[in-house]
């Protein structure tokens, strides 16, 4: 038996749809009960009727819901009665003609509480099949021997064989030859008419590909309670698992990106403390929070980057009200990577703080160009200070120093080049672009 439709009702049964929406049942109800009462009527009483009044019943089976036989069995009632008075013969005995009349009554009643309970069973049926067949789970029966004898449209969809290829065949089909050993141990487990609880495995599709199910194996007996073969229940578990499975390596990531900004804030505070211990909370919180600035954009974007320019507005905050006057910010749109992004956020800051302290933003003539392109598989990126006061290398390297050269070139694999001009300061960087920007989505 395939489930690929409901396939358990009887031909009358897909008929009774076309009685119920026309004439032609009341009509074959009207002319069948009229010749019932017509040859009841025109015949003698020691002629049974029953014959004509139960083909009345039958048609029953044919109309829709199962106490359509009763209802009929209770029109054939009155109507055998009234027979009974219409034809009774002179002479013939009262307890006789009531016997003949019990009799129909009770063929009639007997003949309606059968079509009932086929009715009914086959209804029970059709709902159980509908169940099974429109099912979101893969549903399949096989014999004690694994042959496959069900097979429902999900387990067409999950597993791509047609219910014609599969049906006949070892459901071993789906079991890839690693996991052949579960099939024994299964099997054995049915013929001592043992459950299965759910389980998961891995089964083999058509194609070749393998599929994540959750698999309950259930026995199934026959009227004397003989275990005769096993029904199959198969959830497709593929998008729970590809979901634990992008839960753990963001779980993975997220550790190693709290690790690598731990050992940042670590880097920043050792490095503040050293070289500039009587400024230590003031820079240290400054730093902090540029760092911050850059997660919060991080954030923003899902860790898929950060546009550079949104970058430099948040690590230039301060200077808002000169972006587009004194500050020139030009490039095109790209989008720095997470280690980029953290890095050249927390140079962008040195390089800003510095410049509102001592160089071409300290002043009220002071300009600043910051721009950045990638051609050829190359990124560059460049502060350039102009018209400020004159520039001179600091005597000693600063942790900011640190920051805006060694810590940026390592982060993106590249090299800076940071020139202590006199007409101004300029930070320039050059990496390869693939370890500065995040990749083209499509």
């Amino acid at each position: 038996m395939t489930m690929r439709t409901s396939g358990m009702s009887s031909p009358g049964m897909g008929r009774s749809n076309g009685y119920l929406r026309s004439w032609r049942g009341p009509a074959a109800v009207t002319v069948v009960a009229a010749a019932a009462l017509i040859f009841d009527a025109s015949t003698p009483d020691v002629i049974s009727a029953s014959p004509g009044y139960v083909g009345l019943v039958l048609i029953g089976y044919l109309l829709p819901g199962p106490r359509a036989a009763l209802a009929l069995a209770l029109l054939a009632t009155p109507l055998i009665i009234l027979g009974h008075w219409i034809s009774i013969p002179e002479g013939t005995p009262e307890w006789l003609s009531w016997m003949n009349r019990a009799f129909s009554v009770g063929a009639v009643w007997l003949t309606g509480a059968f079509v009932w309970l086929v009715r009914s069973l086959e209804q029970n049926l059709r709902w159980l099949a509908s169940i099974v067949e429109y099912s979101g789970d893969a549903i399949a029966s096989t014999n004690l021997d694994g042959i496959t004898i069900s097979w429902n449209t999900s387990a067409e969809r999950i597993f791509g064989y047609g219910s014609e290829e599969v049906i006949g065949t070892p459901i071993t089909i789906l079991v890839p030859p690693e996991r052949q050993h579960e099939k024994d141990f299964i099997l054995e487990r049915i013929r001592r008419g043992d459950r299965t609880e759910q389980f998961e495995t891995i089964c083999r599709r058509r194609d070749g590909h393998l599929v994540d199910v959750s698999i309950t194996i259930s026995p199934m007996r026959d009227v004397d309670g003989k275990v005769v073969g096993a029904s199959r229940i198969a959830r497709d578990i593929t998008e729970r698992k590809e979901r634990e499975e992008r839960e753990r390596l963001l779980i993975g990531e997220i550790n190693h990106r709290a690790k690598n900004l731990l050992s940042v804030v670590d880097a920043i505070a050792r490095q503040t403390a050293t070289r500039d211990p009587e400024h230590f909370v003031d820079c240290f919180s400054e730093r902090i929070q540029a760092l911050s600035a850059n997660q919060d954009l991080l954030i923003k974007n899902a860790w898929h980057g950060v546009e550079i320019e949104d970058l430099v507005r948040a690590q230039l905050a301060l200077f808002a009200d000169l972006i587009g006057s004194r500050i020139a910010v030009c490039g095109p749109e790209l989008r720095l990577n997470a280690a980029a992004a953290q890095a050249i956020g927390l140079a962008l800051h040195e390089l800003s703080t510095n410049a509102g302290k001592y160089g071409a933003l300290s002043t009220d003539t002071g300009r600043v160009d910051i721009s950045w392109n990638a051609a050829n598989d190359t990124f560059t990126m460049a502060w350039i200070e102009r018209e400020g006061p004159a520039v001179s290398a600091p005597q000693r390297r600063g942790f900011g120093t640190t920051v805006m050269e060694v810590m940026t070139e390592r982060s993106v694999g590249g090299a800076v080049d940071l020139d202590y001009d006199p007409s101004g300061l300029v930070w320039r960087l050059t990496c390869r672009a693939a370890k500065a920007l995040e990749p083209l989505r499509t």
